[in-house]
């Protein structure tokens, strides 16, 4: 098995490499996220980034949701995930888990999970 890349630079080294590699996934997936919006709704938030502040039209919330999703994913997920992969030798173990987890019952949770969104919004709107 190769070893991996940072695991013998100082901690410091590892906590700089981190938020370098947060900042430019961020960096990434808001581009994504700002092709998927204009795609999708329209919006180039990039350009005018006043045109998601109105909040009362529901494209917009929905365009808001999704570069949420996109802005955690590339801050805190991602980076996080390879990180782990790159700094040690097994991260798995690292992070004490157990068993792999089952791509239906991943994809369960996912559909559950976004199955539930019009139930919050309902809520939200009482």
């Amino acid at each position: 098995m190769q070893k991996p890349i940072f695991s013998n630079y100082s901690p410091v080294v590892k906590l700089i490499f981190l938020l370098v590699l947060s900042i430019a996934s961020l960096s990434a997936f808001l581009f994504i996220a700002s092709v998927i919006v204009r795609a999708l709704w329209g919006f180039n938030f990039i350009d005018d980034p006043t045109v998601l502040e109105n909040f009362s039209d529901p494209f917009v919330v929905d365009a808001n949701r999704l570069m949420i999703v996109f802005q955690h994913i590339g801050l805190f997920i991602f980076p996080a995930v390879l990180f782990l992969k790159l700094s040690t030798d097994k991260p798995m173990e690292f992070i004490y888990w157990r068993k792999n987890i089952s791509l239906l019952l991943s994809m369960t949770v996912i559909v559950l999970l976004l199955s539930f969104m019009p139930v919050i919004n309902l809520f939200i709107g009482l």
